[in-house]
């Protein structure tokens, strides 16, 4: 024989969803600044005092009364070089001063606080409620 089974009627079901959000810490690089190093050429005026020697000839004329000599008579000539010092400068460069650029890189341990929700779901018997649901014990507030 055959007996018909009992039909249940389907009620419209209502989904909540529980959810957890997970933390991830990491880093990233920004820009914080830096440094720009120039190079120029200065003029800085700069003076010395030297000491300069300077040679003149000198003409004198004596008056002399003797007999003359054949050496008094001959002809020649006699050249008397007059010389002085000029300054001269003389620039030399060196390098004086070593400037170097670069960077250092050092590490720290920061500490980041922050809070993670996430959703709870509660399940409450009231009254006429399906026995089969196993209700959670929440607590009191």
């Amino acid at each position: 024989m055959h007996r018909p089974t009992p039909q249940t009627k389907s009620r419209p079901s209502v989904k909540l969803f529980r959810s957890s959000r997970k933390r991830w810490v990491g880093k990233r690089e920004v820009h914080t600044g830096g440094v720009r190093v120039y190079s120029r050429v200065t003029e800085t005026p700069v003076s010395e005092s030297v000491n300069l020697r300077e040679e003149r000839a000198t003409i004198e004329r004596r008056a002399v009364n003797r007999p003359a000599t054949a050496a008094d008579l001959r002809e020649g000539s006699v050249e008397i070089r007059e010389t002085q010092e000029q300054p001269v400068v003389a620039k030399t460069a060196r390098v004086v001063e070593e400037v170097v650029v670069g960077k250092e890189a050092s590490t720290r341990t920061e500490t980041v606080n922050d809070t993670v929700r996430s959703t709870e779901v509660d399940v409450e018997r009231t009254e006429g409620a399906d026995p089969a649901v196993n209700p959670v014990n929440k607590p009191p507030l």
